[in-house]
């Protein structure tokens, strides 16, 4: 796993292209319920 963090590492962060990031695991900022289940039912 370290050589995937390695890699996005030099890939972004060492650039400066990637200053912050999100997760949103509960929904609390975008609510992606309704397209989940829409993609689900494909």
């Amino acid at each position: 796993m370290s050589s995937f963090i390695d890699d996005i590492e030099e890939k972004f962060v060492s650039r400066g292209s990637v200053t912050h990031v999100i997760f949103d695991f509960d929904g609390i900022l975008v609510d992606t319920e309704r397209l989940y289940s829409k993609a689900n039912e494909q």
